[in-house]
């Protein structure tokens, strides 16, 4: 497993969507952040999934033969793989290649209430040539089979501005401003497997 990012911007972000969604203890979620300023293009993807899923998982690799705490290891490394290789993020229209890593958060790999949480992320520079305004987008496959209820925010830092949030325009709010277990929050149109946001400054 790659080491954990530590970066502030990250971890600010990432501490958004402090406790669990508050619905069925099966349903698993996603939350797609995106965020510009001070320099960089920042991106956080949060999954969350059923305790019994993860318990059940971990079980089989112990019967299986592993130590618990390789078990658990390998099962954490196994989410954080396969959430990041779902991922696409494309700035100005082009797909850019990004270093997808674990948070080093204190709930990443942990169980919060019925749920597990699953941290990653990544950050670009700005690139002075995509001028006073861009389109970025976060693209999310992972996990398309499960039962999944969604949410993702768009913001800024610095002199930037959101002109434009794919998040707002299905939920009608920034889920940022609500707490976590509000209903409102979260949705289950698979629209917002896909984040993206326009922005100037």
């Amino acid at each position: 497993m790659k080491h954990r990012w530590t970066l502030p911007a990250l971890l600010v972000l990432a501490a958004l969507p402090a406790g669990a969604h508050p619905f069925a203890k099966e349903t698993y979620s996603l939350y797609n952040a995106l965020r510009v300023g001070e320099g960089k293009v920042s991106a956080v993807v949060v999954l969350e999934v059923p305790r019994t899923v993860v318990l059940a998982d971990i079980k089989a690799r112990i019967d299986a033969g592993d130590g618990k705490r390789k078990a658990v290891k390998d099962h954490d490394d196994a989410r954080f793989d396969s959430l990041s290789k779902g991922l696409t993020l494309t700035v100005a229209g082009k797909p850019v290649q990004v270093d997808w890593r674990p948070l080093a958060t204190p709930s990443n790999g942990k169980a919060v209430e019925d749920f597990f949480m699953y941290w990653v992320g990544a950050e670009i520079p700005v690139d002075p040539a995509w001028g006073d305004t861009v389109t970025v987008q976060l693209a999310n496959t992972a996990y398309a089979e499960a039962d999944m209820v969604y949410s993702g925010t768009v913001q800024a830092r610095g002199d930037w501005t959101v002109t434009k949030s794919s998040a707002v325009d299905v939920l009608g709010v920034d889920p940022s401003s609500l707490d976590r277990n509000d209903p409102k929050a979260w949705s289950d149109d698979p629209r917002l497997r896909t984040v993206t946001g326009t922005w100037k400054h």
